[in-house]
């Protein structure tokens, strides 16, 4: 089969993998689409186009060689919290750094890293350190690789903004981290998702850099919290909760809810995950972002 038809992506079943997935399986018809996953695809991902490969951390990638059959491999591969031995430095920085090499190895032609917004080698916060790791393993690796680093991803099955809500139907408050003045700039999954298909169309222009990926509104971390609520139509107490008081909560939480908050993540908020003038931006892709407001309506909680 021509390696042109054949798209490899690394965490397919994930929010983020399968809306590229869907977005492949419409525009691009004449596709053969690899999911390189640890789970079984969801129903929605059963297609006749659509090959599903398993792997485990034990086994090396040079063991499925036809993961990186393809014209272009995508790893979207990320972790919002730890548990047992799914790590940060293995999903972040270990495994990008296995598929760079292969996409070497096997003459790939083009890589596309999904990284995040405030990666920083010299951050406290270990999801952003390691994301800034992965990203120069991958540079070594495979120099042309094309690294998308977005804010906030929202969507009708996103697991931040649905966290909270569904916080909201339990909880007669919801938690302000840090009096919720973290800015953000949350993109949506469709935006995003747009801007890496043309990356897979015309994969040149865009290699050797990094882009930081935006929506067209900066929120605080309470204005979301805000929106949430109204869009829902629940009325909820919003407790703003100190950096110096979050931490030592979250330290106790993580242990038995790691889902709700961890202690990196409390170090996360104290920095804004906004797009700065130091890399390339959404910009790049002359594309017209949606908001989080406009969105939210599609939402299962708004119908």
């Amino acid at each position: 089969m021509n390696t042109d038809t054949r798209i490899t992506i690394f965490g397919g079943t994930g929010f983020i993998g399968q809306a590229i997935v869907h977005a492949l399986l419409e525009s691009h018809t004449e596709t053969t689409i690899i999911i390189a996953s640890r789970s079984k695809p969801r129903q929605s991902l059963k297609h006749p186009r659509i090959q599903t490969i398993t792997i485990n951390q034990q086994e090396p990638l040079e063991s499925h060689s036809q993961l990186f059959s393809s014209s272009t491999v995508i790893n979207c591969v990320g972790l919002l919290y730890e548990q047992a031995h799914n790590t940060f430095e293995h999903a972040h920085v270990k495994l990008p750094k296995q598929i760079a090499e292969a996409c070497s190895r096997y003459d790939v032609k083009n890589f596309i890293h999904l990284s995040a917004l405030g990666a920083d080698i010299e951050s406290a916060s270990e999801y952003a350190r390691t994301k800034a790791m992965g990203e120069a393993c991958c540079q070594q690796a495979f120099p042309k690789v094309i690294i998308m680093r977005p804010s906030v991803v929202f969507g009708p099955q996103d697991k931040f903004i649905n966290r909270f809500h569904d916080m909201s139907t339990w909880s007669l408050a919801l938690p302000a981290i840090g009096g919720g003045c973290t800015n953000m700039q949350p993109i949506y999954v469709a935006d995003l998702v747009t801007c890496i298909q043309t990356c897979i169309q015309h994969p040149k222009p865009y290699q050797q850099h990094i882009y930081e990926m935006g929506g067209p509104d900066i929120l605080t971390f309470k204005d979301i919290l805000k929106l949430i609520l109204k869009t829902s139509g629940r009325r909820r107490l919003i407790i703003p909760i100190p950096f110096w008081a979050a931490g030592p909560l979250a330290k106790m939480t993580q242990h038995f809810m790691p889902w709700l908050l961890t202690y990196d993540q409390v170090v996360l908020l104290e920095q804004d995950n906004i797009v700065t003038d130091k890399q390339h931006n959404q910009n790049t892709f002359n594309i017209k972002t949606q908001s989080l407001k406009s969105i939210l309506k599609s939402y299962s909680f708004c119908k």
